[in-house]
């Protein structure tokens, strides 16, 4: 039974405090609760995304936007509960999959991390673009990199869209993960598509680790 989310946003996402925040910096995630507009707005944008560039591409680009799907793990959403779905674009809806409810499914995604540089667990979600892996099978390169050229344009529309939705909330996009372990909880395993990128979001505090200057303010 898929779960219906709320109407989205209208952000501006070129307008120049949402670019400023989606600068990269060493921050770590509060753990705070978001609402579902949040989350809706996020999942439907960078779905209308990769939509328009499959319909203005109508070569390999356009085809391999057309198959890239959006999975998301959800921690901390207001009305959703904890675990792993699929989102589905026309009925503007989660769907279940793999695992489905998951109280430890924040847990799950930290774990997966090959290295443990920012604290994942207390994101508010976590979104995961899955695409099909049959490009192995053309014949030469340019099939993948056309895959991530698309995979690259849903990374950007999570982090653009996770800047707009509020002024305390970002994205961080992930490439070190383990595939296999988010592929399992989806229940992707053999369904001939895999996990290709990660991006958190959630709201974001200062991290002393990193935020250091390097020359004096």
């Amino acid at each position: 039974m898929t779960l219906g989310l709320p109407a989205p946003h209208r952000p501006d996402l070129l307008a120049a405090p949402v670019l400023a925040r989606r600068a990269s910096r060493g921050r770590l995630f509060t753990g705070s609760e978001v609402t579902g507009e949040r989350l809706a707005t996020v999942l439907h944008h960078t779905a209308e995304g990769l939509r328009e560039l499959a319909r203005d591409c109508p070569d390999g680009l356009g085809a391999r936007a057309a198959e890239t799907a959006l999975y998301c793990a959800v921690h901390r959403v207001h009305g959703v509960a904890p675990g792993w779905y699929r989102y589905l674009a026309g009925p503007h809806a989660l769907l279940p999959v793999g695992a489905g409810a998951d109280p430890d499914c924040a847990r799950r995604v930290q774990e997966a991390l090959f290295a443990a540089s920012f604290n994942a667990e207390l994101a508010a979600f976590t979104v995961h673009v899955v695409t099909p892996l049959d490009w192995r099978g053309a014949v030469g390169a340019r099939p993948y990199r056309e895959q991530q050229l698309a995979v690259g344009a849903a990374v950007e529309g999570v982090t653009l869209c996770a800047a707009a939705a509020a002024e305390d909330l970002s994205g961080h996009a992930v490439l070190g993960f383990d595939v296999t372990a988010m592929d399992r909880a989806y229940g992707l395993e053999d369904s001939g598509s895999g996990t290709q990128a990660q991006v958190c979001v959630g709201a974001l505090r200062s991290d002393p680790n990193w935020e250091i200057a390097v020359i004096p303010r």
